[in-house]
């Protein structure tokens, strides 16, 4: 899925922890070719 996105509101607090361990396994399996990419950004107040 190019150029598709995720944004969640009031997640968790142990998410980005959870993603930042998870996506690059995600992207291993799930790649279709060698520009797949993922970003994680988070905001804590």
């Amino acid at each position: 899925m190019h150029g598709s996105g995720l944004f969640v509101i009031n997640p968790p607090w142990t998410l980005p922890a959870i993603l930042e361990e998870s996506l690059p396994v995600l992207r291993e399996h799930l790649a279709l070719d060698d520009g797949a990419r993922y970003t994680l950004q988070h905001h804590i107040p």
